[in-house]
């Protein structure tokens, strides 16, 4: 895939200085989106900085993610970009989540929904005990009272193959699904909302869970 250039702008007029980027090859932009004066170039053909780390995949664990019902395409698509940059193995797309043939998902995913190994199940329950049969440890990412702070669930945790599951925004993870979980985790809160985007949420779980022995957290 061949990097896109950018160039960097910027307004003339003096009390504005408006600066931003624009793509090099579209339609070439004449004046200040903000104040409509007259704009120059500033940094000419760049390209975003990418991430290029050669970690040992031996060393991390096998995780797949399970969207149980999540309602929002937009939270999809980001989620999809988020598993393929952390590595995960498949992604089990359940119930009324939409799947990556939503045009609202593939514009968050950015090209991730076309690499990314996924399947669509009507069933989310159905779906874990297929995992389970795999013999793959579910955990699910959700509060209550059997939820551990996920920096204390994962010390002393093997890299065997996980599936964690993702719920609804608004409510949650099946409580069936919860009772055939080995573990619930969550994110420690200090804010008065006491919640996180569910995308957001689930970027943090699944980049610790699958990076948790490089920040050397993997007990004897």
């Amino acid at each position: 895939m061949t990097a896109s250039s950018f160039q960097i702008m910027q307004c003339e007029h003096r009390g504005c200085g408006f600066r931003f980027p624009v793509l090099v090859g579209e339609d070439r932009v004449q004046y200040c989106p903000r104040c409509g004066g007259k704009i120059h170039t500033e940094l000419p053909g760049f390209s975003p900085l990418v991430v290029n780390e050669d970690l040992n995949e031996q060393e991390l664990p096998v995780i797949d993610v399970v969207f149980d019902n999540i309602r929002s395409a937009w939270n999809v698509g980001s989620m999809l970009r988020t598993a393929d940059g952390a590595g995960i193995h498949k992604v089990h797309i359940c119930g009324l989540s939409p799947t990556p043939e939503n045009p609202k998902t593939a514009k968050t995913a950015l090209g991730a929904e076309r690499v990314i190994s996924w399947v669509y199940h009507l069933n989310s329950l159905q779906a874990i005990e297929e995992l389970q049969g795999m013999g793959m440890k579910i955990w699910a990412l959700e509060g209550g009272p059997r939820s551990t702070p996920i920096h204390q669930a994962i010390r002393g945790m093997r890299p065997n193959p996980i599936a964690l599951v993702i719920g609804n925004e608004v409510s949650g993870i099946d409580p069936e699904i919860i009772n055939r979980c080995e573990k619930v985790i969550s994110i420690p809160m200090k804010g008065f909302k006491r919640s996180l985007n569910v995308a957001v949420a689930f970027g943090i779980a699944i980049y610790t869970l699958r990076f948790a022995a490089y920040l050397q957290i993997f007990s004897d």
